[in-house]
């Protein structure tokens, strides 16, 4: 397994249902998590589930910190296949290694299950996208990122 993995929810979507996109606030928290996660765990490598017609916001809330960072986002895990990505980590390419995630809320959670840890949430909150979960040394830590007006505190 990797040594370090941080777990970051996508930024915040539109209120208008069926888009697909990041509303402007999360277009903000993903140009704001391009300045803070490459000092907090440089990945070497960045996952996020699958775009659908009806949500690319993982990999749009990653891709300015992989670009900044000139890391591909693999994104052939889709939302509710959590356990396979956990299979794909047990690889010997990821041991020792740095891993960034950007999942869907609703199945961080079982995530962090399969992962072997228990979430902070047992249902992530729907208004909760400022968080950071870093494992590490086998311990899980809920972070704050404090990046825009609102966000917790602690």
């Amino acid at each position: 397994m990797p040594d370090r993995i941080i777990i970051v929810r996508h930024a915040e979507k539109p209120e208008k249902n069926g888009d697909a996109h990041l509303a402007l606030r999360g277009k903000m928290r993903a140009i704001g998590l391009s300045k803070i996660l490459p000092d907090f765990i440089n990945p070497d490598f960045i996952f996020a589930s699958t775009s659908t017609k009806n949500s690319k916001r993982p990999y749009q809330t990653i891709h300015p910190t992989a670009k900044k960072l000139g890391l591909k986002v693999c994104t052939k895990f889709a939302d509710k296949e959590t356990k396979k990505l956990v299979e794909e980590l047990k690889k010997d390419k990821y041991k020792g290694s740095h891993v960034l995630i950007c999942w869907h809320h609703g199945e961080i959670p079982t995530l962090l299950k399969n992962l072997g840890y228990t979430s902070p949430y047992k249902k992530w909150p729907e208004e909760v996208f400022d968080r950071i979960i870093e494992i590490s040394g086998h311990k899980l830590s809920n972070l704050p990122q404090h990046l825009l007006y609102g966000d917790s505190d602690h």
